[in-house]
């Protein structure tokens, strides 16, 4: 199956969703990939949306198993993408969704990588369960910069006789 892109030049770009073939040489692969990315770079060229431009990523370079990876301050998370969804609109499913960021597999956000585990953690479980060594100040901002819901729970964990 192929979506017809006609331009206002008269030339046509197809977008093949059709997946690739298994028994396809190592080459014709690789071909296959250039000729998309092409093809991306032909959308954009005609005036056609980013909308578009994002279809076309999606279906050559889906997330694999669902998951969604994220580079914070040089350490690597993963979450089920379902996860995010489920959670409405915040700013990493906005950086998800944008159909101009690079095609690579791992996304790249700027935060604390000790409090953006805890930011994930709201995504799983709807709250936010702090160690006493991170403020509350601190997280608060965090959840404010990742868009967040303003009513988030955010809690330290309780201290134990050993603290």
């Amino acid at each position: 199956m192929s979506v017809d892109y006609g331009s206002p030049y008269g030339s046509h770009f197809q977008l093949y969703t059709q997946p690739l073939k298994q028994s396809a040489g190592e080459e014709d692969v690789v071909r296959e990939l250039l000729r998309c990315k092409a093809d991306a770079n032909a959308l954009t060229s005609c005036g056609k949306t980013p909308k578009d431009v994002g279809l076309l990523r999606k279906i050559n370079d889906p997330l694999p198993n669902g998951l969604v990876r994220f580079r914070v301050d040089g350490e690597r998370f993963e979450i089920l993408e379902q996860t995010l969804r489920a959670k409405g609109d915040t700013f990493l499913v906005t950086v998800l969704d944008d159909p101009w960021r690079d095609d690579a597999k791992e996304i790249c956000v700027e935060g604390n990588k000790e409090r953006f585990r805890y930011i994930l953690d709201w995504y799983r479980y709807g709250s936010i369960l702090l160690p006493r060594s991170i403020g509350l100040a601190e997280m608060k901002r965090d959840c404010a910069f990742f868009q967040l819901p303003e009513d988030v729970q955010i809690k330290h964990e309780s201290a134990t006789l050993a603290q």
